[in-house]
């Protein structure tokens, strides 16, 4: 069994102690290295180590062998804030911990977070030699996972969601994905006997090798863009994201471009200057700026944004206005409270034209990275006051 990268493969799990893996399995099974220890992954949970031992004696005092991540997609078919994401241009997943609200358990009590915190300080300190395997899936509907990729550890960072209403502090770990378009389970097998390290080196993918030689992360960012489904790019009607929304569609047009400027304007580290264009009919854009590339590079790069708040969904024709108002090098920015239409979409890949499509479940991710949102998904007096600067 060899497991590539977006394939699908059967995650049947054990049918009891006794009987063990059905024969159809294609996941735990091919880490199961001895029942009578429990030795190989369990067959539920987002985050699931395999442990190191020596020959045939599992020690969970070592280093783990691997770590295999897994994200659950299915159950609803809307956006929610803190899922876990993939950025398919640049090979980069952001994955939240495994703290649940628990009041009397803090971020560093749940298992998974204390692992991947163990990790990303190993990383830190320079020992790579102690950074295990990440393996990432997703599971798109029951009794099936996808693999997506070999990954490292490069940051992690203590923030918070709101779940039922209550906020939960939480790690999200920032990983690479490495470029190896495939894997074989065996290589893990072989690491988990060996005091996590792999004898036959045949088995282990050129660009973890490297990686741990050097520290040089070469990147899998040849993966297809994916069009987004109209459900996906709108919150769960129940959510904070959907909350927020619903206080913006509240307020005037005019006010919600200085809304989305100030929301701009906050990302100090990045952002220059924000302009907004005059409250009248404009020239195909509602604002313009710069983006400064952090030290040493400090270049800037120049945008353009649009902004609509429709129900109905931005077609085509609305990104072309605003793809024809961009000069040579500038970067095109197009905020809506609604969706984007498939042929929209296409448009941006299959033309490669530099513009971003934020939709309205977009909008509370941004308002989140920003720290302009409370428990109820919005900070009123940041975000809806009549003297936020035009």
């Amino acid at each position: 069994m060899i497991w590539k990268i977006d394939q699908t493969y059967i995650d049947s799990g054990v049918k009891n102690r006794n009987d063990g893996y059905s024969t159809d399995d294609q996941f735990a099974s091919t880490l199961s290295l001895d029942r009578n220890q429990n030795w190989g992954i369990k067959n539920a949970g987002g985050i699931r180590t395999l442990s190191s031992g020596v020959g045939n004696r599992k020690d969970k005092s070592l280093i783990p062998a691997a770590l295999l991540l897994i994200t659950t997609q299915y159950g609803h078919i809307f956006h929610n804030p803190w899922e876990d994401s993939i950025d398919y241009t640049t090979g980069t997943i952001l994955y939240w911990g495994d703290a649940k609200y628990e009041p009397a358990k803090n971020v560093d009590q749940w298992p998974g977070n204390f692992i991947l915190r163990n990790i990303y300080e190993n990383v830190l300190e320079g020992n790579r030699d102690k950074h295990p395997p990440i393996l990432y899936f997703i599971k798109e509907k029951p009794g099936t996972v996808t693999f997506k990729g070999l990954c490292v550890l490069e940051g992690m960072d203590k923030t918070w969601f709101i779940d039922n209403g209550n906020r939960v502090v939480n790690y999200r770990f920032k990983l690479a994905i490495l470029n190896a378009e495939e894997l074989d389970p065996e290589w893990l097998c072989q690491r988990a006997r060996n005091r996590n390290s792999a004898p036959d080196d045949v088995l282990v993918p050129p660009a973890w090798r490297q990686y741990i030689r050097t520290g040089f992360k070469e990147r899998l960012t040849a993966w297809n863009t994916k069009i987004r489904k109209k459900e996906q790019q709108q919150p769960d009607p129940s959510s904070p994201g959907q909350s927020l929304l619903d206080r913006l569609e509240l307020v005037d047009p005019f006010e919600f471009e200085k809304i989305i400027c100030h929301l701009l304007e906050s990302y100090n580290t990045i952002v220059h200057k924000v302009l907004r264009t005059r409250n009248v009919r404009d020239g195909g854009f509602d604002m313009e700026g710069e983006f400064i590339l952090p030290v040493p590079f400090s270049y800037p790069i120049g945008f353009k944004g649009e902004v609509k708040r429709h129900k109905s969904g931005i077609g085509p024709k609305d990104v072309s206005r605003l793809v024809a108002r961009l000069s040579r090098g500038e970067y095109g920015l197009f905020f809506t409270t609604s969706y984007f239409t498939v042929d929209a979409q296409k448009e941006v890949i299959m033309d490669n034209y530099p513009v971003r499509l934020i939709s309205g479940a977009d909008l509370y991710d941004f308002f989140y990275e920003a720290k302009m949102l409370d428990e109820n998904g919005i900070k009123i007096d940041d975000l809806f006051v009549s003297n936020i600067k035009a």
